[in-house]
């Protein structure tokens, strides 16, 4: 069972997918594979890493509207999620990632696919950088 965290105010995007993939590691996570980042053509581990998280499915982030899912692996290029409903390609995002200090902050990203399974939907999002 996870502890309850606080929401941290809005750090840097790359640091807070850092401070997460960091996370999952200190946390038992596994690599699943090597995977190449189209952004900056940098090589990176995918770490299986099973945790709850929440997300908004609306371009606008709102509190209100968040739903529960579970992160099921995570990158520095973006996350898989298993989630009760279905997110179409495309859709912008919002996960809560957990951070190193107990605190959680929010992640926008854009669907890549949507999988139905039995019961649920696996879901990769990539993350949204602003252009550096």
């Amino acid at each position: 069972m996870s502890k309850a965290t606080k929401t941290t105010p809005m750090i840097d995007a790359r640091k807070i997918v850092e401070e997460c993939v960091e996370f999952a590691r200190r946390n038992g996570a596994l690599t699943s594979q090597v995977v190449q980042r189209d952004q900056t053509n940098r090589w990176t581990a995918r770490l299986l890493f099973i945790h709850s998280v929440c997300y908004c499915p609306h371009s606008r982030l709102s509190e209100n509207h968040t739903k529960p899912a579970y992160m099921l692996d995570i990158s520095l290029a973006g996350v898989g999620l298993w989630c009760c409903e279905a997110l179409g390609e495309g859709t912008v995002v919002h996960v809560r990632l957990p951070l190193l200090d107990g605190n959680s902050a929010w992640m926008e990203g854009s669907v890549v696919y949507c999988h139905r399974k039995v019961g649920h939907y696996r879901v990769g999002v990539t993350f949204v950088f602003e252009q550096e």
